[in-house]
Parts: C-alpha cells; sequence; structure tokens
C-alpha cells in the first residue's frame, strides 16, 4: 500500500511482476474499504503509516518500506507508532523485499501483542469515550 506521494514509484509495479497476487491499494479511495481490504490481507506491505497502524490493529504482519524521502514526517512517525505498541520496527530495503518475493513474510515485523493492543483501545475509549459517543 503505497503512500499516495509514492503511488507512482516504479518500485510497486516491479514487486507486482515478481509477484503478481500482490493487489497495490491507492490509499485514497473509501477508507472502509481500504481497511477491509487491510483486515483480510496475510501481509501489508506500505510506505504510509496509517495502513501499517490498521493493520498492527487487525493482527497482520506488516513490512514498513521506504521508497522516497520526501513524506512529512521521516521516520519520527513510524518509530512513535512503533514504540507505542512496543514494535522495533525499522524499513525493510525495498530491493530485499522484491527479491524476497513470497519469502517477504520473512521480513515483516509480527502484529503488535493483543493485549497491548487491547490496552491501548481500552485508554482511548476512557480518554474519548465521551466525544465517540457524540459521533453516533
Amino acid at each position: 500500500i503505497p503512500h499516495f506521494m509514492d503511488l507512482s514509484s516504479p518500485y510497486w509495479w516491479h514487486m507486482k511482476t515478481q509477484w503478481p497476487e500482490i493487489e497495490i491499494t491507492d490509499t485514497l479511495g473509501d477508507p472502509f474499504s481500504l481497511m477491509h481490504r487491510i483486515a483480510t490481507s496475510s501481509l501489508v506491505i506500505s510506505t504510509g503509516l496509517h495502513p501499517l497502524i490498521v493493520a498492527d490493529a487487525y493482527g497482520i504482519p506488516s513490512i514498513w518500506i521506504q521508497v522516497a524521502s520526501n513524506v512529512k514526517g521521516g521516520s519520527f512517525k513510524f518509530t512513535d507508532h512503533s514504540l507505542s505498541v512496543g514494535s522495533t520496527r525499522r524499513p525493510a530495503p525495498v530491493d530485499s523485499v522484491i527479491r524476497a518475493g513470497r519469502n517477504a513474510f520473512d521480513l515483516a515485523t509480527p502484529p503488535p501483542d493483543a493485549n497491548v493492543i487491547s490496552a491501548i483501545q481500552a485508554d482511548l475509549l476512557v480518554a474519548y469515550g465521551s466525544a465517540l459517543e457524540n459521533l453516533t
């Protein structure tokens, strides 16, 4: 799942050539459809943070790759999220992911412990529960 700034990168199309069954998903479409695609995936590869967060929330292994350095915030926000869920995620070299093909699972960051995610969800409900109730 490319960050919208990386959508035109040739790496995605080269990856698709090497690994034909992957789906390249545009993050600018329907967010619920995107979340469903992530939740039903066996692996998420992304240059964007939000798809990785959704993968973590659904317990899907994921790989963070960097293909450009023009994403706002650089690696800070990725590191911040990783530390918040007890992960040590680092970007995987794009060429390594492409070469690995179907074996890319070996490069994936496992999802955070379900208890960590449950605790974060509970804390969010305590902090923002009343605001969420007002949305319905």
